[in-house]
């Protein structure tokens, strides 16, 4: 008996058993896909999972799996298209508005990113709440009409400004396009996610819908924990240091550098401290 003839019949052996724990592996895989893997990134991978599965399945000839795999195709196409419409209207967002195939709409300078970076831990420091959209590809339109129009070059005085209590523009969101302070005082969609922490507030409900929405960077400063945190592609990075939020927007916008430590005495000239 050939070495073929011996690996035929010991699979036929061992072929139940496989079939039985590659479905169980299966459950198990896509129960723990479901639970640690966020956003798009979910479906994606649950499709491929899938498909991967399926693959071994049919070159095996494990009847059992591919006898389930058959029998829930149309039912599991109907659940995933359910279960992640929310990913599904990231995708077609992202079509209609070129977010795949469109030049980044990217800071055009290193020195932006550090003048932002140096407006939030400052106002961390003075316990004032602030919220930043960095736009990239996808073109935030209905945002930027939501808000003041501005137009202007970013600074460390000017958005220290927009946020103090007593603006009228402080509550809403500050939109960056091109490198350029696009608008301030914008609405952002809410968050519809329902195991958000507690503490968690408008601004950051806000900052994690507008990331499950769009391809938008978005920068957080918590009034009342003084936290600084990041929103991107449905992942919320919370209460991050210096240079943690700085390694995020570098890898993000593909600076080389880090950047360098805000001076303890940066304020805003003629700005008041903490009210």
């Amino acid at each position: 008996m050939n070495l073929y003839e011996n690996l035929r019949i010991g699979l036929t052996w061992v072929r139940p058993a496989l079939d039985i724990l590659l479905l169980a592996f299966i459950v198990y895989s896509v129960l723990h896909i479901l639970r640690k893997v966020p956003g798009i990134r979910r479906l994606v991978t649950v499709v491929a999972v899938f498909f991967a599965f399926y693959a071994v399945a049919y070159i095996l000839d494990l009847r059992t799996n591919l006898w389930v795999f058959n029998k829930l195709m149309v039912l599991a196409g109907i659940a995933v298209i359910v279960a992640y419409q929310s990913e599904f209207k990231q995708i077609f967002t992202r079509l209609g508005s070129g977010g795949f195939f469109g030049e980044p709409s990217s800071l055009a300078q290193e020195g932006q990113i550090k003048k932002i970076i140096d407006a939030l831990y400052y106002l961390s420091s003075v316990g004032r709440g602030a919220l930043i959209v960095l736009e990239r590809r996808i073109r935030l339109d209905t945002v930027v009409s939501s808000g003041t129009r501005i137009d202007a070059e970013i600074s460390f005085n000017l958005l220290c400004s927009i946020f103090e209590k007593d603006t009228h523009l402080h509550d809403g969101a500050v939109l960056i396009r091109q490198g350029r302070l696009e608008a301030a005082g914008c609405f952002l969609p809410m968050s519809e996610q329902r195991d958000l922490r507690s503490s968690f507030g408008t601004r950051h409900r806000s900052a994690l819908g507008m990331a499950e929405n769009s391809d938008a960077v978005v920068l957080i400063v918590s009034e009342e924990t003084q936290a600084v945190s990041l929103a991107f592609e449905s992942e919320f990075f919370y209460d991050l240091k210096r240079d943690e939020l700085s390694s995020y927007l570098s890898g993000i916008f593909e600076f080389e550098s880090a950047i360098r430590e805000l001076p303890e005495s940066a304020e805003p000239s003629g700005g008041s401290d903490e009210k």
